[in-house]
């Protein structure tokens, strides 16, 4: 019987100079990155992570912050040479995009066959796509759908009036936040949201509200150099002392802690 080789042919097994052409680049980029102080890469995994976070928790305004940004600026956040075709660049850097949108929707809470399913038909229509700013605005696209299916998906089940003041509070999680706003947002009165809230998401409305800062909090922690009296005021927590003692009894440990451990 023939024996079948544990490597495919043309492998970097059988073809080791390969391996070694590759560490040979990645060195000396790495060298030249360091002599220039360059630390786009460090900022790069920053962005990276911002927008795993905005994703992955369904923010959509904070969504929609990024891409009128990024219209204004004609910047896009995935970045980085691959190719010197501009239309394969542009696909190589759409499929890494898609890659991050996709884990980002399931720890969301997506169900895997959807994000899959959402991923393949992207992927399948920029490869119909030659110009590469079609295809980066497709990206575009594609950040905002999975970024409203994690809303659709975690809210699917409440009412409109829960919808309505859920969406409220992202858009306004840098102020504070009243029961009488949420009441005013979804035209209800305040104890018919304040029981709406407990029967649908087994939660007070002050203590989903503290919930989603606190998970704001996270973000900031892991993506900015922010102190935490900063972080405190920026999401509108009545003080320091209060935030610090919030966070230690949602997540057991203090903010410094958590930012240690991340970073």
């Amino acid at each position: 019987m023939k024996k079948i080789s544990q490597y495919p042919p043309h492998s970097y097994h059988e073809n080791p100079a390969v391996g070694r052409a590759i560490r040979k680049k990645v060195q000396q980029t790495l060298f030249e990155d360091r002599e220039n102080a360059n630390e786009l890469p460090h900022h790069e995994r920053l962005e990276e992570k911002k927008l795993y976070a905005i994703i992955s928790s369904g923010d959509v305004a904070a969504v929609d912050d990024r891409i009128r940004s990024i219209e204004q600026s004609g910047s896009y956040m995935i970045v980085g040479y691959l190719s010197d075709s501009p239309l394969r660049q542009a696909r190589y850097l759409f499929v890494s995009a898609i890659t991050i949108y996709t884990r980002a929707a399931m720890d969301g809470g997506v169900p895997e066959e959807i994000a899959y399913n959402i991923s393949d038909s992207y992927i399948q229509a920029a490869d119909q796509l030659t110009d590469p700013d079609e295809i980066t605005l497709l990206s575009v696209h594609a950040m905002r759908e999975f970024t409203q299916e994690v809303a659709d998906c975690n809210y699917r089940s409440c009412s409109p009036a829960v919808r309505t003041c859920c969406a409220y509070i992202q858009a306004h999680l840098h102020d504070p936040i009243t029961l009488q706003d949420l009441a005013d947002a979804c035209r209800r009165s305040r104890n018919y949201v304040s029981d709406l809230f407990e029967k649908e998401l087994h939660q007070r409305p002050m203590q989903y509200i503290r919930t989603q800062k606190l998970q704001a909090a996270c973000n900031l922690l892991e993506t900015t150099d922010l102190p935490v009296a900063d972080i405190a005021t920026t999401l509108a927590f009545p003080s320091h002392s209060s935030f610090s003692r919030y966070f230690a009894a949602h997540y057991g440990m203090t903010p410094l802690t958590y930012r240690r451990r991340k970073n």
